[in-house]
């Protein structure tokens, strides 16, 4: 499945959901065939699995983040994170929160 990055300030997907610019989603995030048109558009980007870094959750994640756990983020979960930008510790700290919320309302 192609996966795209959201390089508009964001962008509304299914159900009303709301992607935020660098946000990394996949054509199972908008209506059947509208990926395209929002490339054509400029909201989204295709992006290559070599631009996308995973990151394993860690104890220290869950430490830092307790909202992740209240979430349902679990130790040794795999997100994945654009890997084009350089992140503070505060940047992956709030990547991650995003991230788990994402996860969440996909279940």
């Amino acid at each position: 499945m192609a996966k795209y990055k959201v390089i508009a300030l964001s962008v509304s997907g299914l159900n009303n959901r709301i992607y935020n610019s660098q946000d990394i989603v996949d054509d199972s995030c908008f209506p059947d065939g509208h990926a395209p048109i929002l490339v054509k558009d400029g909201f989204i980007a295709p992006i290559t699995e070599d631009q996308i870094v995973k990151h394993t959750i860690t104890q220290q994640d869950l430490d830092n983040n307790p909202e992740l756990v209240d979430e349902g983020v679990e130790l040794g979960e795999v997100i994945e994170l654009p890997a084009d930008k350089t992140l503070t510790p505060e940047e992956e700290q709030e990547e991650l929160k995003e991230e788990a919320k994402k996860r969440n309302k996909k279940q």
